[in-house]
């Protein structure tokens, strides 16, 4: 399977593997009951193996204003902007899953 794809990439996508093994072995039980995450297996029930996980974790990863842009998501103000009586903010045309 890893055949088609040259040195660099299948050392890569091996190193990935061995990262994902080691957190379902060892982490991923381990956060869940911190509450951290809850990840959920999808099981080959016919070759009896892992067929994919998702993890998912409450938290988030800020963008840049120019990723945002780039992307097309609306600007928030910050907290420092909402506390100011002088701010003027006036919302974006949002997608309609923020509305």
């Amino acid at each position: 399977m890893l055949l088609e794809y040259n040195a660099k990439t299948r050392k890569r996508i091996l190193k990935h593997s061995n990262e994902m093994e080691i957190f379902l072995k060892d982490e991923a039980y381990e956060e869940q009951e911190k509450g951290l995450n809850t990840t959920h297996l999808f099981i080959d029930t016919d070759a009896n193996k892992i067929a994919a996980y998702i993890s998912l974790c409450n938290d988030s990863i800020g963008l840049e204003l120019e990723e945002r842009n780039d992307m097309g998501m609306p600007s928030w103000p910050n907290m420092s902007s909402i506390l100011n009586p002088h701010f003027q903010y006036e919302p974006a045309n949002m997608p309609i899953y923020f509305q």
